[in-house]
Protein backbone atom coordinates (compact mmCIF):
# COMPACT_ATOMS: atom_id res chain seq x y z
CA UNK A 1 0.00 0.00 0.00
CA UNK A 2 1.00 3.28 -0.74
CA UNK A 3 2.04 6.66 1.66
CA UNK A 4 -0.92 8.31 -0.09
CA UNK A 5 -3.04 5.41 0.51
CA UNK A 6 -2.52 4.64 3.87
CA UNK A 7 -2.55 8.19 5.20
CA UNK A 8 -6.07 8.64 3.50
CA UNK A 9 -7.19 5.49 5.60
CA UNK A 10 -5.79 6.93 8.41
CA UNK A 11 -7.41 10.20 8.00
CA UNK A 12 -11.14 8.52 7.48
CA UNK A 13 -10.98 6.32 10.08
CA UNK A 14 -9.81 9.75 12.19
CA UNK A 15 -12.63 11.53 11.34
CA UNK A 16 -15.35 8.64 11.66
CA UNK A 17 -14.32 7.84 15.35
CA UNK A 18 -14.65 11.97 15.98
CA UNK A 19 -17.88 12.20 14.67
CA UNK A 20 -18.94 9.20 16.81
CA UNK A 21 -17.57 10.71 20.11
CA UNK A 22 -19.08 13.73 18.86
CA UNK A 23 -22.52 12.10 18.40
CA UNK A 24 -21.94 10.43 22.47
CA UNK A 25 -20.91 13.37 23.79
CA UNK A 26 -24.06 15.54 22.52
CA UNK A 27 -26.65 12.35 23.16
CA UNK A 28 -25.16 12.47 27.02
CA UNK A 29 -25.01 16.08 27.17
CA UNK A 30 -28.66 16.67 26.27
CA UNK A 31 -31.10 15.78 29.03
CA UNK A 32 -33.61 13.44 28.11
CA UNK A 33 -36.45 15.62 28.81
CA UNK A 34 -35.64 17.65 26.11
CA UNK A 35 -36.38 15.10 23.97
CA UNK A 36 -40.11 15.07 25.16
CA UNK A 37 -40.20 18.73 25.34
CA UNK A 38 -39.43 18.78 21.53
CA UNK A 39 -41.76 16.00 20.78
CA UNK A 40 -44.41 18.06 22.25
CA UNK A 41 -43.98 20.95 20.13
CA UNK A 42 -43.76 19.62 17.11
CA UNK A 43 -47.50 17.09 17.50
CA UNK A 44 -50.13 18.52 16.05
CA UNK A 45 -53.15 20.30 18.44
CA UNK A 46 -56.53 20.35 17.79
CA UNK A 47 -57.44 23.34 17.59
CA UNK A 48 -60.66 25.17 17.10
CA UNK A 49 -61.25 28.84 16.45
CA UNK A 50 -62.46 30.80 19.84
CA UNK A 51 -63.92 33.03 17.27
CA UNK A 52 -63.98 33.86 13.68
CA UNK A 53 -64.03 37.95 14.07
CA UNK A 54 -61.56 39.43 11.36
CA UNK A 55 -60.26 43.44 10.02
CA UNK A 56 -60.49 43.89 5.93
CA UNK A 57 -56.82 45.30 7.00
CA UNK A 58 -55.61 41.67 7.30
CA UNK A 59 -58.32 39.96 5.08
CA UNK A 60 -56.95 41.22 1.66
CA UNK A 61 -52.98 41.87 -0.29
CA UNK A 62 -53.49 43.99 -2.63
CA UNK A 63 -57.36 45.91 -3.36
CA UNK A 64 -57.58 46.68 -6.85
CA UNK A 65 -61.02 48.77 -6.71
CA UNK A 66 -63.93 49.05 -4.46
CA UNK A 67 -67.37 50.18 -3.67
CA UNK A 68 -69.33 51.33 -0.14
CA UNK A 69 -73.52 51.34 0.37
CA UNK A 70 -74.18 52.46 3.77
CA UNK A 71 -72.35 49.88 5.63
CA UNK A 72 -71.32 46.98 2.86
CA UNK A 73 -68.25 47.24 1.36
CA UNK A 74 -66.69 45.57 -2.09
CA UNK A 75 -63.31 44.95 -3.16
CA UNK A 76 -61.64 43.50 -5.81
CA UNK A 77 -59.19 41.39 -6.21
CA UNK A 78 -57.82 39.37 -9.36
CA UNK A 79 -61.53 37.79 -10.82
CA UNK A 80 -63.03 37.68 -7.37
CA UNK A 81 -65.26 40.47 -5.12
CA UNK A 82 -65.83 40.50 -1.47
CA UNK A 83 -68.74 41.76 -0.42
CA UNK A 84 -68.98 42.63 3.82
CA UNK A 85 -71.79 44.20 5.60
CA UNK A 86 -69.65 45.43 8.77
CA UNK A 87 -69.66 43.18 11.60
CA UNK A 88 -71.42 40.21 9.58
CA UNK A 89 -70.33 37.61 7.17
CA UNK A 90 -68.03 38.10 3.87
CA UNK A 91 -69.22 36.57 0.68
CA UNK A 92 -66.47 35.91 -2.22
CA UNK A 93 -67.83 36.35 -5.39
CA UNK A 94 -65.73 34.15 -8.07
CA UNK A 95 -66.16 36.40 -11.73
CA UNK A 96 -64.94 34.91 -14.88
CA UNK A 97 -62.09 37.34 -15.67
CA UNK A 98 -60.27 39.85 -14.22
CA UNK A 99 -61.77 42.60 -12.32
CA UNK A 100 -61.03 46.36 -13.72
CA UNK A 101 -63.60 48.11 -12.59
CA UNK A 102 -65.99 47.94 -9.37
CA UNK A 103 -68.95 50.30 -8.06
CA UNK A 104 -72.71 50.61 -7.01
CA UNK A 105 -75.48 52.45 -7.52
CA UNK A 106 -77.96 54.55 -5.22
CA UNK A 107 -80.19 51.42 -4.44
CA UNK A 108 -76.95 49.65 -3.04
CA UNK A 109 -76.67 47.33 -6.52
CA UNK A 110 -73.06 46.57 -7.12
CA UNK A 111 -71.82 46.16 -10.87
CA UNK A 112 -68.46 45.21 -12.30
CA UNK A 113 -66.37 45.27 -15.32
CA UNK A 114 -64.76 42.18 -16.65
CA UNK A 115 -61.09 41.90 -18.80
CA UNK A 116 -62.84 42.96 -21.84
CA UNK A 117 -64.96 45.99 -20.64
CA UNK A 118 -68.26 44.97 -20.36
CA UNK A 119 -70.27 45.56 -17.44
CA UNK A 120 -72.19 42.64 -14.97
CA UNK A 121 -74.31 42.87 -12.01
CA UNK A 122 -72.49 41.15 -9.19
CA UNK A 123 -75.84 39.88 -8.10
CA UNK A 124 -76.55 38.12 -11.08
CA UNK A 125 -73.69 37.81 -13.03
CA UNK A 126 -75.33 39.35 -16.17
CA UNK A 127 -74.78 42.17 -18.44
CA UNK A 128 -75.81 45.43 -17.11
CA UNK A 129 -75.77 48.85 -18.16
CA UNK A 130 -74.00 51.36 -15.53
CA UNK A 131 -72.34 54.67 -15.65
CA UNK A 132 -68.39 53.87 -13.17
CA UNK A 133 -67.99 57.38 -11.18
CA UNK A 134 -64.65 58.65 -11.95
CA UNK A 135 -63.17 62.15 -10.51
CA UNK A 136 -62.86 64.73 -12.89
CA UNK A 137 -61.60 68.55 -12.99
CA UNK A 138 -65.05 69.44 -11.03
CA UNK A 139 -64.50 66.89 -8.56
CA UNK A 140 -66.67 66.06 -5.54
CA UNK A 141 -67.55 68.22 -1.89
CA UNK A 142 -67.95 66.77 1.46
CA UNK A 143 -68.52 69.92 3.62
CA UNK A 144 -65.92 72.34 2.71
CA UNK A 145 -63.22 70.32 0.69
CA UNK A 146 -63.47 69.71 -2.88
CA UNK A 147 -61.83 66.87 -4.12
CA UNK A 148 -60.75 66.80 -7.70
CA UNK A 149 -58.39 65.26 -10.71
CA UNK A 150 -56.16 68.43 -12.42
CA UNK A 151 -55.95 68.44 -16.34
CA UNK A 152 -52.58 66.10 -15.64
CA UNK A 153 -54.57 63.64 -14.04
CA UNK A 154 -53.09 64.23 -10.71
CA UNK A 155 -55.73 63.72 -7.66
CA UNK A 156 -55.89 66.88 -5.28
CA UNK A 157 -58.28 68.23 -2.52
CA UNK A 158 -59.12 71.74 -1.63
CA UNK A 159 -59.63 73.00 1.42
CA UNK A 160 -62.36 76.56 0.50
CA UNK A 161 -62.89 77.65 4.08
CA UNK A 162 -58.90 78.26 4.46
CA UNK A 163 -58.06 79.26 0.83
CA UNK A 164 -54.24 78.91 -0.07
CA UNK A 165 -53.19 75.95 -2.29
CA UNK A 166 -54.44 72.75 -3.20
CA UNK A 167 -53.34 69.44 -1.57
CA UNK A 168 -51.77 67.25 -3.53
CA UNK A 169 -52.75 63.23 -2.86
CA UNK A 170 -49.59 61.73 -3.37
CA UNK A 171 -49.91 57.82 -4.48
CA UNK A 172 -53.52 57.87 -3.82
CA UNK A 173 -56.01 56.29 -6.46
CA UNK A 174 -59.61 55.97 -7.61
CA UNK A 175 -60.66 58.54 -5.21
CA UNK A 176 -64.32 58.31 -5.48
CA UNK A 177 -67.08 59.45 -2.75
CA UNK A 178 -69.72 57.57 -1.55
CA UNK A 179 -72.71 59.05 0.86
CA UNK A 180 -70.84 61.55 2.70
CA UNK A 181 -67.38 60.09 2.79
CA UNK A 182 -64.54 60.34 0.17
CA UNK A 183 -62.52 56.95 -0.04
CA UNK A 184 -59.20 56.13 -1.94
CA UNK A 185 -56.63 53.10 -2.34
CA UNK A 186 -52.98 53.78 -1.83
CA UNK A 187 -50.59 50.11 -2.56
CA UNK A 188 -53.55 47.99 -2.43
CA UNK A 189 -55.05 49.62 0.92
CA UNK A 190 -57.78 51.00 1.87
CA UNK A 191 -58.01 54.61 3.06
CA UNK A 192 -61.31 57.29 4.00
CA UNK A 193 -60.40 60.84 4.26
CA UNK A 194 -61.04 63.24 6.31
CA UNK A 195 -60.19 66.74 5.18
CA UNK A 196 -57.16 66.34 3.63
CA UNK A 197 -55.70 63.98 6.03
CA UNK A 198 -56.21 59.83 4.80
CA UNK A 199 -56.79 57.07 7.65
CA UNK A 200 -56.92 53.48 7.40
CA UNK A 201 -60.74 52.11 7.08
CA UNK A 202 -59.73 48.65 6.67
CA UNK A 203 -59.26 48.31 10.49
CA UNK A 204 -62.52 49.53 10.93
CA UNK A 205 -64.31 46.93 8.97
CA UNK A 206 -65.00 43.52 10.23
CA UNK A 207 -66.33 40.67 9.44
CA UNK A 208 -66.80 37.01 10.27
CA UNK A 209 -64.20 34.96 8.74
CA UNK A 210 -65.21 30.97 8.90
CA UNK A 211 -62.26 29.77 6.72
CA UNK A 212 -60.27 28.70 9.71
CA UNK A 213 -61.96 25.48 10.18
CA UNK A 214 -60.54 24.28 7.16
CA UNK A 215 -57.50 23.77 8.88
CA UNK A 216 -58.08 22.18 12.48
CA UNK A 217 -56.40 18.89 12.74
CA UNK A 218 -57.21 15.72 14.12
CA UNK A 219 -54.32 15.58 17.09
CA UNK A 220 -55.21 12.72 19.67
CA UNK A 221 -59.05 12.57 18.44
CA UNK A 222 -58.49 9.09 17.01
CA UNK A 223 -57.37 7.88 20.69
CA UNK A 224 -59.75 9.67 22.06
CA UNK A 225 -62.75 8.42 20.23
CA UNK A 226 -61.83 4.20 21.27
CA UNK A 227 -61.32 4.99 24.67
CA UNK A 228 -63.83 8.12 26.05
CA UNK A 229 -67.39 6.18 26.19
CA UNK A 230 -66.30 2.33 26.57
CA UNK A 231 -67.75 2.86 30.38
CA UNK A 232 -70.39 4.96 29.94
CA UNK A 233 -71.88 7.70 27.54
CA UNK A 234 -70.65 11.51 27.92
CA UNK A 235 -72.42 14.54 27.11
CA UNK A 236 -72.57 18.10 26.78
CA UNK A 237 -75.11 20.78 26.20
CA UNK A 238 -74.62 23.23 23.39
CA UNK A 239 -74.36 27.02 24.37
CA UNK A 240 -75.41 29.85 22.08
CA UNK A 241 -73.38 32.72 21.58
CA UNK A 242 -71.77 35.16 19.00
CA UNK A 243 -68.97 32.84 18.50
CA UNK A 244 -70.63 29.63 18.94
CA UNK A 245 -70.09 27.38 15.72
CA UNK A 246 -70.04 24.37 14.72
CA UNK A 247 -68.44 22.79 11.61
CA UNK A 248 -69.47 19.56 10.05
CA UNK A 249 -67.62 16.42 9.25
CA UNK A 250 -67.02 13.08 8.08
CA UNK A 251 -65.95 10.70 10.77
CA UNK A 252 -65.46 8.50 7.87
CA UNK A 253 -62.14 10.22 6.95
CA UNK A 254 -60.53 10.62 10.49
CA UNK A 255 -56.96 8.84 10.87
CA UNK A 256 -54.37 8.39 13.44
CA UNK A 257 -52.09 10.84 11.97
CA UNK A 258 -52.42 13.73 13.81
CA UNK A 259 -51.53 16.05 11.28
CA UNK A 260 -54.27 15.40 8.96
CA UNK A 261 -57.20 17.91 9.13
CA UNK A 262 -61.27 16.99 9.33
CA UNK A 263 -61.75 19.07 6.13
CA UNK A 264 -59.34 17.41 3.72
CA UNK A 265 -61.29 17.78 0.49
CA UNK A 266 -62.55 21.95 1.62
CA UNK A 267 -60.44 24.09 -0.36
CA UNK A 268 -62.72 27.29 -0.36
CA UNK A 269 -63.32 29.62 1.67
CA UNK A 270 -66.99 29.43 0.61
CA UNK A 271 -66.80 25.36 1.29
CA UNK A 272 -65.71 25.72 4.65
CA UNK A 273 -68.95 28.51 5.37
CA UNK A 274 -70.99 26.51 4.09
CA UNK A 275 -70.32 23.28 6.61
CA UNK A 276 -70.31 25.92 9.61
CA UNK A 277 -73.26 26.57 11.19
CA UNK A 278 -74.12 28.56 14.45
CA UNK A 279 -75.52 27.24 17.61
CA UNK A 280 -79.32 28.25 17.64
CA UNK A 281 -79.42 29.42 14.27
CA UNK A 282 -81.74 28.08 11.49
CA UNK A 283 -79.63 25.62 10.07
CA UNK A 284 -77.29 24.72 13.04
CA UNK A 285 -78.12 22.86 16.38
CA UNK A 286 -80.66 23.68 18.70
CA UNK A 287 -79.36 25.91 21.62
CA UNK A 288 -79.39 23.98 24.82
CA UNK A 289 -79.23 20.47 23.04
CA UNK A 290 -77.83 17.77 24.17
CA UNK A 291 -75.23 15.95 22.14
CA UNK A 292 -73.55 13.49 22.56
CA UNK A 293 -69.56 13.61 23.20
CA UNK A 294 -67.44 11.51 20.54
CA UNK A 295 -63.99 12.46 21.61
CA UNK A 296 -61.92 15.32 23.48
CA UNK A 297 -58.98 16.74 21.76
CA UNK A 298 -57.10 19.93 22.49
CA UNK A 299 -59.77 23.16 22.94
CA UNK A 300 -62.41 20.98 20.85
CA UNK A 301 -64.87 18.48 21.38
CA UNK A 302 -65.85 16.14 18.69
CA UNK A 303 -69.88 15.62 18.97
CA UNK A 304 -73.26 13.93 17.82
CA UNK A 305 -76.84 16.08 17.70
CA UNK A 306 -79.49 14.33 15.19
CA UNK A 307 -77.58 12.16 13.64
CA UNK A 308 -74.66 14.84 12.33
CA UNK A 309 -71.25 14.51 13.76
CA UNK A 310 -69.58 18.27 14.20
CA UNK A 311 -66.68 19.81 15.74
CA UNK A 312 -66.89 22.91 18.16
CA UNK A 313 -64.58 24.72 20.36
CA UNK A 314 -64.86 23.63 24.28
CA UNK A 315 -65.75 27.37 25.27
CA UNK A 316 -69.32 26.87 23.69
CA UNK A 317 -70.98 23.82 25.47
CA UNK A 318 -71.65 23.49 29.32
CA UNK A 319 -69.39 20.29 31.34
CA UNK A 320 -69.75 16.77 30.16
CA UNK A 321 -72.07 14.88 31.97
CA UNK A 322 -71.89 10.78 31.91
CA UNK A 323 -74.84 8.85 31.56
CA UNK A 324 -74.82 4.58 32.05
CA UNK A 325 -76.11 2.11 29.47
CA UNK A 326 -79.52 1.15 29.44
CA UNK A 327 -80.09 -2.05 30.47
CA UNK A 328 -80.57 -5.54 28.56
CA UNK A 329 -82.94 -8.62 29.38
CA UNK A 330 -80.93 -10.81 27.28
CA UNK A 331 -77.19 -10.89 28.57
CA UNK A 332 -75.60 -12.94 25.86
CA UNK A 333 -76.52 -13.03 21.82
CA UNK A 334 -75.47 -14.27 18.54
CA UNK A 335 -74.09 -12.51 15.42
CA UNK A 336 -77.45 -12.93 13.52
CA UNK A 337 -75.79 -11.42 10.11
CA UNK A 338 -72.60 -11.54 7.97
CA UNK A 339 -69.63 -8.89 7.87
CA UNK A 340 -70.65 -7.51 10.88
CA UNK A 341 -69.01 -5.04 12.83
CA UNK A 342 -68.17 -3.48 16.28
CA UNK A 343 -67.09 0.04 16.80
CA UNK A 344 -64.92 1.60 19.64
CA UNK A 345 -67.57 4.80 20.05
CA UNK A 346 -71.44 5.27 20.06
CA UNK A 347 -71.20 6.35 16.55
CA UNK A 348 -71.01 4.01 13.33
CA UNK A 349 -68.23 5.16 11.08
CA UNK A 350 -64.98 4.32 9.90
CA UNK A 351 -63.02 6.33 12.17
CA UNK A 352 -64.38 3.98 15.09
CA UNK A 353 -64.17 0.81 13.34
CA UNK A 354 -62.78 -1.82 16.42
CA UNK A 355 -63.42 -5.60 14.85
CA UNK A 356 -65.31 -7.95 12.67
CA UNK A 357 -67.47 -9.87 13.95
CA UNK A 358 -67.90 -13.52 12.43
CA UNK A 359 -71.29 -14.65 11.88
CA UNK A 360 -72.89 -17.35 14.68
CA UNK A 361 -70.18 -15.77 17.41
CA UNK A 362 -71.67 -15.33 20.64
CA UNK A 363 -71.24 -12.01 22.49
CA UNK A 364 -72.01 -10.56 25.85
CA UNK A 365 -74.14 -7.79 25.75
CA UNK A 366 -73.33 -5.09 28.20
CA UNK A 367 -76.22 -2.83 27.58
CA UNK A 368 -77.47 -0.53 24.60
CA UNK A 369 -77.64 2.89 23.38
CA UNK A 370 -81.80 3.10 22.34
CA UNK A 371 -81.32 6.72 20.43
CA UNK A 372 -78.72 4.90 18.74
CA UNK A 373 -80.01 1.31 18.38
CA UNK A 374 -76.66 0.10 19.48
CA UNK A 375 -75.65 -2.88 21.51
CA UNK A 376 -72.37 -2.76 24.09
CA UNK A 377 -71.01 -5.86 23.49
CA UNK A 378 -67.83 -7.99 24.83
CA UNK A 379 -66.75 -10.37 22.32
CA UNK A 380 -63.37 -12.52 22.56
CA UNK A 381 -61.46 -12.99 19.60
CA UNK A 382 -59.71 -15.85 18.17
CA UNK A 383 -56.36 -14.62 19.63
CA UNK A 384 -58.17 -14.28 22.90
CA UNK A 385 -58.20 -10.24 22.90
CA UNK A 386 -61.44 -9.11 24.60
CA UNK A 387 -63.19 -6.69 22.72
CA UNK A 388 -65.56 -4.00 23.62
CA UNK A 389 -67.75 -1.74 21.62
CA UNK A 390 -70.56 -0.82 20.16
CA UNK A 391 -72.94 -3.03 17.45
CA UNK A 392 -75.85 -2.40 15.64
CA UNK A 393 -79.55 -3.90 16.69
CA UNK A 394 -79.71 -5.94 13.68
CA UNK A 395 -76.64 -7.38 13.48
CA UNK A 396 -77.51 -9.87 16.57
CA UNK A 397 -80.03 -12.37 17.61
CA UNK A 398 -81.62 -13.93 20.36
CA UNK A 399 -82.25 -16.85 18.38
CA UNK A 400 -80.14 -20.76 18.94
CA UNK A 401 -77.90 -18.19 21.53
CA UNK A 402 -76.74 -19.58 24.85
CA UNK A 403 -78.15 -18.98 28.11
CA UNK A 404 -75.87 -17.39 30.54
CA UNK A 405 -74.17 -20.20 32.81
CA UNK A 406 -75.28 -22.87 30.32
CA UNK A 407 -73.07 -24.66 28.51
CA UNK A 408 -72.75 -22.96 24.40
CA UNK A 409 -75.21 -24.76 22.02
CA UNK A 410 -73.67 -26.90 19.75
CA UNK A 411 -74.79 -25.66 16.10
CA UNK A 412 -76.18 -27.58 13.69
CA UNK A 413 -73.95 -27.58 10.69
CA UNK A 414 -76.82 -27.97 8.41
CA UNK A 415 -78.94 -25.22 9.79
CA UNK A 416 -79.84 -22.41 7.01
CA UNK A 417 -82.40 -19.96 8.36
CA UNK A 418 -82.33 -17.75 5.22
CA UNK A 419 -85.28 -19.79 3.53
CA UNK A 420 -87.17 -21.84 6.53
CA UNK A 421 -90.04 -21.78 4.09
CA UNK A 422 -88.33 -24.51 1.52
CA UNK A 423 -87.86 -26.75 4.60
CA UNK A 424 -91.68 -26.83 5.72
CA UNK A 425 -92.68 -27.55 2.21
CA UNK A 426 -90.70 -30.04 1.97
CA UNK A 427 -92.00 -31.48 5.16
CA UNK A 428 -95.19 -30.86 3.85
CA UNK A 429 -94.43 -32.72 1.13
CA UNK A 430 -92.70 -35.78 2.48
CA UNK A 431 -95.56 -36.45 4.80
CA UNK A 432 -98.19 -36.24 1.52
CA UNK A 433 -96.10 -38.88 0.17
CA UNK A 434 -96.10 -41.17 2.88
CA UNK A 435 -100.34 -40.47 2.91
CA UNK A 436 -100.68 -41.34 -1.06
CA UNK A 437 -98.53 -44.45 -0.39
CA UNK A 438 -100.64 -45.35 2.96
CA UNK A 439 -103.81 -44.90 0.73
CA UNK A 440 -102.22 -47.00 -1.98
CA UNK A 441 -101.10 -50.05 0.58
CA UNK A 442 -104.72 -49.61 2.00
CA UNK A 443 -106.41 -49.71 -1.49
CA UNK A 444 -104.40 -53.15 -2.67
CA UNK A 445 -105.52 -54.77 0.56
CA UNK A 446 -109.08 -54.12 0.58
CA UNK A 447 -109.06 -54.98 -2.67
CA UNK A 448 -107.75 -58.07 -2.85
CA UNK A 449 -110.19 -58.82 0.02
CA UNK A 450 -113.32 -58.11 -1.75
CA UNK A 451 -111.84 -60.35 -4.91
CA UNK A 452 -111.62 -63.50 -2.53
CA UNK A 453 -115.37 -62.84 -1.17
CA UNK A 454 -116.83 -62.47 -4.56
CA UNK A 455 -114.97 -65.95 -5.68
CA UNK A 456 -116.22 -67.71 -2.39
CA UNK A 457 -119.72 -66.86 -3.11
CA UNK A 458 -119.95 -67.49 -6.96
CA UNK A 459 -121.65 -71.37 -6.81
CA UNK A 460 -119.51 -74.55 -8.48
CA UNK A 461 -120.58 -75.56 -12.12
CA UNK A 462 -119.50 -79.22 -11.29
CA UNK A 463 -122.24 -79.59 -8.30
CA UNK A 464 -125.23 -78.26 -9.98
CA UNK A 465 -127.87 -81.19 -10.28
CA UNK A 466 -129.12 -83.06 -13.32
CA UNK A 467 -132.33 -81.93 -15.05
CA UNK A 468 -134.98 -84.22 -14.29
CA UNK A 469 -136.55 -83.64 -17.46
Amino acid sequence: MSFVNRLKKVTISSFCALAVFAGFALAADLPRGNFAAFAEETAAVTDYPAEFIKHASEGFESIFDYAVSGNTFAFAEGSVISVIENGKERVDCKTDSTVTALDCDQSGKFFYKNGSGATFALETKQPATHEFQELDIEGVYVGNFNYYKDAHGDNYVFNKSEGGAAVKLEGFEKVKKYGESVYALKEGKFFKFNGATAEDASGEITYTDLSAVKSVCFGDTAQSLKTLNSDSLHFVALNAGEHAYVTEVDLNLISDNPQDTFLPNVLTNDDAAKRTFKIGAANGPAAGKEAMLLAVSGNTYVVAADGVCYIMNKANAGEPFKRAFAAVTKPVMRVAVDRARMYSAPFVCEGAFAASLPKNATVKVLGKVEAQGLFVIEYQAENGETVKGFTPFGYLSEHNAPIEGDPPATNDPNYNEDSPAVTVVLIIAVIALVMIALGYLTYIATASKQKEKRKKQKPDSSSTPPDKN
